[in-house]
C-alpha cells in the first residue's frame, strides 16, 4: 500500500448548519506533526503521539465556525489513517482521508427520485481542470455528456439536477484533463440520512 504524507479534505463545510471535522490515528512508531493548510492560505498544526487516535472539528482549530474555509491540505501525514467527518444536528458521513487522485473515476450508483446524489470534486492542481461526466442508464444506453471546470485548488459540491444530468442516469464515469479528488454524497429528500463516500 502506498505511504501518502501528503493527504486532502477535500470539502470543508464549517457554518451555523454544518460542522466538518476528522478522526485521525497516527499508526507510526514516533510523533507526528501534521499541518493543515486551508483555501484561505491560513494553517493549524494538529499534533499527535505514537499510537495516538484525536478526534477533532474545524472550528475547534479556529474558535468557532468559519464559512469561508472550503478545502485543506493535509502535510506530514505518512502513517496516518482517518475520516474525514461531516455532519449537522442529525445527519453525520464520513470519507476516508486519502492522498490518491486520478483522471478516471466511475460513480457506480445514482440514486432515484426519493434520494438525491451528489458530486464533490477536489481540484489540488496549480490550474483549472474540465470534468467531463458521462452518465448511463441501467441498460448502459449513454445520455448527453456533461463538461464542468473546476478552478485552480477549488473544490466543486453539488447535486445531479445541478450537474444537468438526466433523470434516467443510473452511473456515470468521470474523466478530467488534471489529476483530482473526486467523491460522492448521497441523501434522503425527505429523511434526515447522508452518505458519503470516494469514488473509485
Amino acid at each position: 500500500t502506498p505511504v501518502y504524507a501528503t493527504k486532502y479534505l477535500p470539502h470543508i463545510a464549517s457554518d451555523t448548519t454544518w460542522w466538518t471535522g476528522m478522526a485521525l490515528v497516527n499508526t507510526a512508531s514516533e510523533p507526528r506533526e501534521l499541518t493543515l493548510t486551508f483555501n484561505t492560505g491560513e494553517s493549524a498544526v494538529v499534533s499527535l503521539a505514537a499510537g495516538q487516535h484525536r478526534a477533532l472539528s474545524i472550528a475547534e482549530l479556529f474558535g468557532g465556525s468559519r464559512s469561508d474555509l472550503r478545502f485543506a491540505t493535509l502535510t506530514g501525514a505518512q502513517d496516518v489513517k482517518g475520516f474525514e467527518l461531516f455532519g449537522s444536528s442529525d445527519r453525520l458521513a464520513g470519507v476516508p482521508l486519502s492522498g490518491v487522485t486520478g483522471t478516471s473515476w466511475v460513480c457506480p450508483h445514482v440514486a432515484d427520485s426519493r434520494w438525491w446524489t451528489g458530486l464533490g470534486v477536489h481540484n489540488p492542481q496549480g490550474g483549472e481542470v474540465l470534468l467531463t461526466l458521462s452518465p448511463y442508464g441501467n441498460d448502459g444506453g449513454a445520455a448527453t455528456v456533461v463538461y464542468r471546470p473546476v478552478p485552480m485548488g477549488d473544490s466543486l459540491a453539488t447535486n445531479n439536477v445541478e450537474l444537468g444530468l438526466p433523470e434516467t442516469v443510473t452511473w456515470f464515469t468521470l474523466e478530467s484533463d488534471g489529476a483530482v479528488l473526486p467523491f460522492q454524497l448521497q441523501g434522503g429528500n425527505e429523511l434526515a440520512q447522508l452518505g458519503r463516500a470516494l469514488l473509485q
